[in-house]
């Protein structure tokens, strides 16, 4: 068996001059030239076993001397390289780290003070629901938004739904020169208007370029004061007032939502202060009603006593005499006692009709209020001497519940009284009208006049009261309006929805 020649591949820059060195191999050895470009193909063969062995020439020997000290320093800088981009890869790390490290730092801050806010909101109803005094729950209020929250500035509003007004109950942190321009804020006004209209907190991001907070000058005196919220405070959607609060940093949608809530706590606490208040306001004003009421029986019962004794108790003891003179007298002159004794007796039953009248006139369960009205006028004309003038509407044939034409009579009755007794006048004006829920009656003279507050507060009229708790028993009401020398008009409204139920 013939040995095969080994393929052995002879690279040169310029191959074909070196062919003729084949000395230096084996005999069976076959050359073969290769340029320096196919090097890498050369190589390839090497691998892949189809040729024996790469030869270098002096040329190409001395290229790849040149390419091995480049690659030593081109692996160098690309080891550097690769240093740096590590050192560069891990201070990045190190970086995102530190920022992930904040941000936790950051959220758990948060989330304490969210936790903090969340254990006041939920203390709020324990807090005042220890008293039903609206004071206290507002003082409350004010301690914890002014201590416990950090608060620097605020303010603490009831509203008035009568008066359409914001009242300033609490306030802290303002200067006191501001007191005037804040304690009373009408709701048609700027900022309260807004509230009162969307039932939503109202921020005002900048005061220091708010016109209304800007007339408080506190863009001077507290100008590190930057925002200011307004807090409605809603019980069931019903305004109960609002707090204004003022930060030295810009509220933010978390604050605003937590203070949302916050508002609704307290408005529900003040909607029941005020449910207890005006129960126990009601409790006191039966109380004064049923002292008024046992004082205007005794009065009653004093003045008919009177009425007994000196008029009836008077004509009762003529009549007596009369009597007893009349069996000692002959028959012929006995007639004459027996006649002045039937005129006592008249004038005694016209001095009963007139008193069980004045108790309380049949003709007003017989006939109606409009009937029983109009005899009085004539009876009041005949008795004073001052002329009334009478207008009605809605009255004629009509019959209400017995407690409205009562209530309605004793009005008329007693205003009138007053007009005769203090007004010194010799006319006064009378009108009533009725439509389908109200009855309303109004006395008016161009009198003296007096000041009701005054009277009212001195007890010096048991009647003004008296007037004014009759309405108020039916749920109607009662105006009285008056001035020294500008005369007085008495206005009652007494509702029939009992009459219509």
């Amino acid at each position: 068996m013939t040995d095969q020649p080994t393929k052995i591949l002879l690279v040169e820059s310029d191959p074909a001059p070196l062919v003729s060195r084949q000395t230096f191999l084996s005999p069976n050895s076959e050359v073969i030239a290769v340029p320096w470009e196919q090097f890498a193909s050369a190589l390839e063969q090497v691998a892949t076993g189809s040729a024996a062995g790469v030869v270098l020439g002096p040329e190409a020997a001395q290229i790849v001397l040149e390419l091995m000290a480049a690659t030593a320093g081109s692996a160098q800088e690309i080891a550097e390289r690769h240093a740096q981009e590590r050192t560069d890869t891990l201070a990045q790390a190190i970086e995102v780290l530190r920022e992930q490290v904040l941000e936790t730092q950051r959220v758990e801050r948060e989330i304490r003070r969210e936790n903090q806010e969340l254990a006041l909101l939920n203390s709020i109803p324990a807090a005042v629901s220890t008293s039903l005094e609206l004071t206290e729950i507002l003082l409350l209020l004010k301690q914890q938004l002014s201590q416990q929250l950090g608060v620097p500035g605020g303010c603490i509003y009831t509203y008035d739904p009568q008066q359409e007004k914001f009242e300033l109950k609490e306030c802290w942190g303002l200067p006191n020169d501001t007191m005037p321009k804040i304690n009373v804020v009408p709701a048609s006004s700027y900022p309260a208007n807004e509230i009162l209209s969307t039932r939503k907190p109202f921020l005002v991001a900048e005061i220091k370029k708010d016109p209304f907070y800007m007339t408080l000058q506190l863009d001077q005196t507290r100008a590190e004061w930057e925002s200011c919220l307004g807090v409605p405070l809603l019980a069931d959607g019903a305004m109960q007032g609002v707090v204004v609060l003022f930060s030295c940093s810009a509220f933010n949608e978390a604050q605003i939502s937590f203070y949302t809530s916050f508002g609704k706590q307290v408005g529900a606490a003040f909607h029941h202060a005020r449910l207890f208040e005006q129960f126990f306001a009601a409790r006191e004003r039966t109380q004064v009603l049923s002292q008024r009421l046992v004082a205007i029986q005794e009065e009653e019962r004093r003045n008919l006593a009177r009425e007994l004794h000196d008029e009836i108790g008077q004509i009762l003891t003529g009549l007596k005499l009369m009597l007893e003179m009349s069996l000692r007298l002959p028959p012929a002159e006995s007639q004459a006692n027996v006649q002045e004794a039937q005129a006592l007796v008249g004038e005694l039953m016209s001095k009963v009709r007139q008193i069980s009248l004045d108790l309380r006139p049949g003709m007003l369960d017989d006939l109606g209020l409009l009937p029983a009205l109009l005899w009085y006028f004539e009876r009041y004309m005949t008795q004073t001497k001052v002329q009334v003038n009478f207008t009605h509407s809605g009255l004629e044939g009509r019959r209400f519940a017995s407690e409205i034409e009562t209530a309605a009579y004793r009005i008329v009755q007693e205003a009138l009284t007053n007009v005769a007794r203090y007004a010194q006048v010799k006319q006064a004006q009378v009108r009533a009208w009725a439509d389908e829920d109200i009855l309303s009656v109004e006395i008016k003279d161009a009198g003296v006049g007096f000041n009701p507050d005054a009277a009212l507060k001195a007890n010096t009229s048991s009647g003004l009261a008296g007037m004014g708790e009759r309405a108020r028993l039916l749920g109607g009401g009662l105006t009285i309006e008056s001035e020294i020398g500008a005369g007085s008009c008495v206005t009652a409204h007494l509702p029939l929805w009992d009459e219509a139920r």
